[in-house]
């Protein structure tokens, strides 16, 4: 495999992986929305949209590799510990 081409991969795998880390925190925040009363069948749904995108991105972290999945979650973390 070429540099060019090991380059392209890991790209995509980052963007892959920040796609899926930004769908997993927009669902957790429609989860955490929720007004307290909601029927169970909506917090079921947004229970089990959580879960599925954490999955996700759990599974794109795992197909990156080690050194650079740690910074990425210990930048996003930081990001988000700052955040308003």
């Amino acid at each position: 495999m070429s540099v060019a081409a090991a380059r392209a991969d890991l790209r995509r795998d980052v963007v892959a992986y920040l796609a899926a880390h930004d769908a997993a925190a927009k669902a957790c925040d429609a989860r955490a929305s929720l007004p307290a009363g909601s029927p169970r069948a909506r917090v079921t749904s947004a229970n089990a949209r959580w879960a599925s995108a954490a999955e996700e991105r759990d599974r794109r972290a795992a197909a990156l590799p080690d050194y650079l999945a740690d910074a990425l979650v210990k930048a996003l973390t930081r990001a988000e510990q700052n955040a308003p």
